[in-house]
Parts: structure tokens; sequence; C-alpha cells
């Protein structure tokens, strides 16, 4: 059947620069860039409505909604839900005090304290890549896990290097915190959208949608967002990480 319109969700949690309210009351970044690409492709309008994050992807598993903005194609996601192709990348990003040595394997910080956002799909990728140290949650999106690392509550973060950049460049924060270590996961260094799997048409038109793309249009999207990455007095390891799914 033709739909006239989609109704998406998505975590109300703000994730700057991809994702957040700003200070006119408006749902801005990255994340919505994208989506008005994708309505101008597919020629509808998509309404978005926002809910903590667990209570969207349970409820886009429920097919409560079209589809879901950002979820990782985490395996027991996919028994309820299509992922579409990947519309933009964003390497994971390991971020440390500026005193701290350089990390060059994931096992260089073997006894340390990780910080994550609590109920990240990153809990288990943290725990397979780093198995000898404490995973600690902070409830206050990337804003916090940075704090704990400030505070001494953790001794890094980890999340994805777009809003780690995004909030190391502010005044607060600026030459307190460098990244340490880059790593990149196929699952969780992809922005997908995860779409109700009992209707394989719109799988199929979104993904049509999105291969469209010009180079140049995703090129000004992420650099309108992304801006100038914090610079690195040396330059960390990149390490490319196996499939999770």
């Amino acid at each position: 059947r033709t739909k006239k319109s989609l109704h998406f969700v998505r975590g109300s949690e703000a994730w700057e620069p991809l994702s957040f309210t700003d200070d006119k009351g408006q749902w801005v970044g990255l994340e919505v860039d994208f989506l008005k690409l994708l309505e101008s492709r597919l020629g509808i309008s998509i309404k978005v409505s926002d809910l903590p994050w667990p209570e969207a992807v349970k409820k886009a598993r429920s097919h409560v909604y079209d589809g879901i903005i950002s979820a990782s194609p985490m395996l027991e996601r996919q028994k309820d839900l299509f992922f579409s192709n990947t519309y933009y990348l964003s390497p994971l990003a390991l971020v440390t005090k500026q005193e701290h040595p350089y990390v060059g394997q994931s096992d260089e910080f073997r006894g340390k304290r990780i910080a994550l956002i609590e109920g990240s799909a990153f809990d288990a990728y943290a725990k397979e890549m780093f198995p000898h140290v404490e995973i600690v949650y902070s409830k206050e999106g990337t804003q916090g896990v940075l704090e704990m690392i400030l505070d001494g509550r953790a001794d890094a973060a980890l999340d994805n290097l777009a809003p780690l950049n995004h909030l190391m460049r502010k005044e607060t924060l600026s030459g307190k915190l460098k990244v340490s270590l880059v790593l990149y996961s196929e699952t969780l260094s992809s922005f997908q959208y995860g779409l109700r799997n009992d209707e394989p048409l719109l799988y199929s038109i979104i993904n049509k949608a999105i291969a469209s793309y010009s180079p140049i249009e995703k090129k000004e999207i992420k650099e309108r967002w992304e801006g100038k990455v914090v610079e690195h007095t040396k330059a960390p390891q990149q390490t490319q990480t196996k499939r999770l799914v």
C-alpha cells in the first residue's frame, strides 16, 4: 500500500551535534538534515516523535512507528526491524585527560575505568574490546561521561567521535581532554534507520532513496555539523574492529 506520510521515533536525549533541541526549542542536528534529505527523495512528510531511548526502541520493535532513527542493528533488534543502508559513518573514540598517554592498543587500558552512557549499545562492545576494565555508567549522556573523567570517576569515556568532538570544543572542556584511541565498528559506527519488518516495500524504497544521495549532499551535511575535529598532538592508532552481530 502507498503511504502518504511516515511516522518515525527518536530518542529524546540530547546528542549534539547529531540530534538535540536548540535555544528556540527546535529539533536540529545532523540527523534532522539527513531526515529532510530523505523526505525530499521520498516526496512525503516524515513525522517524528521523541521518547526516552529505551522506550523508543521498544515501541519501534512493536511497530508502533514506521521506523526509528539512529538505531544500531543489534542482533535482538533484527527480530523485529529491518535496518536500512548506512547514510552516515562516525568512528568510535576513547577520550582521556590531556595528560594521559595515548593508547596504542586496547590492552594497554587494563585495570582502568571506562564511562559509557547508560543503556548505550556500546556496552557489549566495550566489554569485548576492553575485557580487563571496569565499566561505569552515566545517565547524563555524552556530557555526563566526559564529566566523569574530569571529576575522577572514570579514566576514559567511549562514544561516537562526532558528539565527543562537539563537546570537547566547548570552552569549559577545551584543552582538558583528548582523543586517545579511535576505533571502527561496522555495527556501531554506522547510522541507519530501523524499519518495521512487516513492510518490505518501505525498506526497499528507503534504501533506494539513501542510495541516491550524492557525495556532495552528504559532505555538506557532515561538514555543517561536525565542524573541525579536535586537534591531536599525535595521531592515535586507528583500529579496525570486528562486527558484533
